[in-house]
């Protein structure tokens, strides 16, 4: 079991408790701090996407197709379908030589209100350009348009560039191949399991100057791509892209399903990973804050901006506050 992260106190009680995983790692592969067992193997889920473009780059899929830093973003995202969101994955599609059919993530309702509201009064169904995962898989297809790989089910565990991803992802994180745990994502493609920490330390890799030239380049791009255009990554008004708009890139930070989050500190060559034990994504601002706290990768005026998301009010119906949402945690360092 993970040790308790965050308390949702209401009065004078804590009336419920997320418990949880922190690991800190460095460039070189060592734990620096951790809260709970960093040992833990669990699905990376989203928080992989910054790296499984890596592929598309390194093979000169931005050249070949012209892509720009703001598709490179999208295609790292989990994002809202927001207009900038679809229209942006659209256009991918569009330089790629293929069309929104050639999809195959699946739909959902819009993560954004309004857009969801919008196709509600248009009596239309969302398509599967509105998906979070949209932008993933437009980067998957021009991967698989770029190797001019003919198999159509891109999706597939056994597919060629299904194979890159995952050895990209074995290096990274220094995870071997046979080691790492593949299941389905809930868009339909491979999602990765290994221990927290490895999550980290591929994190930890933006500006690994030990990595080779090609890859250290492909992250290079991915960190510009993210910090220079956080709207894309998950969407106007939400955490994710709120932390590295407010830290003005030196944030580069994902988020997964299921209380996962990462996120790099390039300044301090550290990674970090968190894993929230019963799948909540509540706390995760709290708690990705509370961490960039106590190593002291934030400012005091960058906290103040996200205080929203640090010091989290329970309100009732009358819009009374309650109760509150507080970090409990301290980093154990090594």
């Amino acid at each position: 079991m993970g040790q308790s992260l965050i308390h949702k106190r209401r009065g004078q009680l804590v009336e419920s408790v997320h418990k949880g995983t922190i690991a800190v790692v460095d460039q070189k592969g060592d734990l620096v701090a951790s809260v709970g067992n960093p040992n833990k193997v669990t699905y990376w889920r989203s928080a992989a996407k910054p790296f499984q473009v890596i592929p598309l780059i390194q093979r000169g899929g931005i050249e070949k197709y012209d892509l720009n830093l703001k598709e490179i973003s999208v295609m790292c995202a989990s994002h809202m379908a927001q207009n900038i969101h679809t229209e942006t994955v659209k256009e991918i599609l569009s330089k790629i030589g293929l069309q929104e059919s050639d999809l195959s993530c699946g739909t959902h309702p819009p993560g954004d209100k309004e857009v969801r509201n919008r196709l509600i009064r248009e009596n239309s169904d969302p398509t599967e350009v509105y998906n979070n995962c949209s932008g993933k898989h437009s980067g998957m297809l021009a991967l698989k348009e770029l190797i001019q790989e003919k198999r159509k089910d891109y999706w597939k565990e056994d597919h060629p560039i299904q194979k890159l991803m995952i050895d990209i992802i074995s290096k990274l994180t220094d995870v071997s191949l046979e080691n790492v745990y593949i299941a389905k994502d809930g868009c339909g493609v491979p999602v990765y399991g290994m221990p927290i920490k490895n999550m980290a330390y591929a994190y930890s890799r933006f500006n690994d100057e030990k990595l080779p030239r090609d890859i250290n380049l492909s992250l290079h791009i991915v960190q510009k791509a993210m910090t220079k255009h956080p709207e894309m990554v998950s969407g106007i008004g939400k955490f994710n892209t709120e932390l590295m708009q407010s830290t003005k890139g030196k944030i580069i930070a994902k988020g997964g399903a299921q209380g996962v989050f990462c996120f790099a500190i390039p300044h301090k060559k550290l990674g970090v990973a968190i894993k929230v034990e019963d799948g909540s994504n509540e706390p995760i601002s709290t708690i990705t804050l509370e961490v960039l706290r106590q190593l002291q990768a934030i400012t005091d005026d960058e906290l103040g901006d996200l205080q929203k998301y640090y010091t989290q009010n329970i309100t009732n119906a009358k819009k009374e506050k309650v109760g509150e949402i507080k970090p409990v945690f301290k980093l154990d360092y090594l």
